[in-house]
């Protein structure tokens, strides 16, 4: 059974708001407004929900007995597989570490600077 609450802390974790679920998933607003509330909803809208926020469609239902059992074939990993990163926090990360290079890279030129003064 889908679980509503499920979708809003999928949003909530890749801190994505209704607006901008609209946005990314082009799905009505009165069609997204009525899963957000419980109603009915075609698979296909629940896949374009899933995609839009980073998760997997079973992530949202209950009654979910996912096996975790993955074998790497070269394409991609187990960890890769499994992961419960959303795209929401992978953007935050990749923000964090682009923001800490150039840190690193402003600490390393002043660092010359002073060298260059002695």
């Amino acid at each position: 059974m889908l679980n509503v609450r499920k979708i809003e802390q999928a949003m909530s974790d890749a801190k994505i708001t209704k607006a901008q679920l609209y946005s990314r998933t082009k799905i009505a607003r009165t069609t997204l407004d009525a899963v957000l509330n419980g109603s009915d909803a075609k698979i296909s809208t629940i896949e374009t929900i899933a995609n839009a926020l980073g998760v997997p469609v079973s992530y949202f239902f209950d009654d979910q007995q996912a096996s975790h059992n993955a074998i790497a074939n070269g394409n991609s990993s187990v960890a890769a597989i499994n992961s419960d990163v959303t795209v929401g926090q992978n953007v935050l990360l990749e923000e964090k570490v682009k923001h800490l290079e150039e840190l690193l890279a402003e600490k390393e030129r002043l660092i010359k600077v002073l060298m260059e003064k002695k």
